[in-house]
């Protein structure tokens, strides 16, 4: 794969994965891992500490608390995809 896309916990189901594990798994075969943290947030759990190259974060839900910013945030561990990211994003429209 290419890519390997986890959320930990799950919504709704709650299911909890091994995100360190997962992403030593993925860094052995190449691949890219993301870890979707809306549910949890940045305040209990932190992806990148435990090996993930990209976190997302839905901020309409959790972050913003009240439902009325529509928003999302892309995090990433390298700088250089930072730069590429910030590219991608100014020039459509983000």
């Amino acid at each position: 794969p290419k890519l390997v896309l986890v959320e930990s916990p799950s919504n709704p189901l709650l299911r909890v994965v091994d995100i360190a594990k997962i992403c030593h798994l993925a860094r052995e075969v190449g691949a890219v891992s993301v870890v979707d943290n809306t549910f949890l947030s940045p305040a209990l759990q932190n992806p990148l500490a435990l090996g993930a190259d990209l976190v997302l974060h839905s901020c309409t839900k959790y972050l913003n608390g009240h439902s009325d910013v529509v928003a999302g945030v892309v995090i990433a561990k390298d700088p250089d995809v930072v730069t590429e990211l910030a590219w991608w994003a100014n020039n459509i429209g983000v």
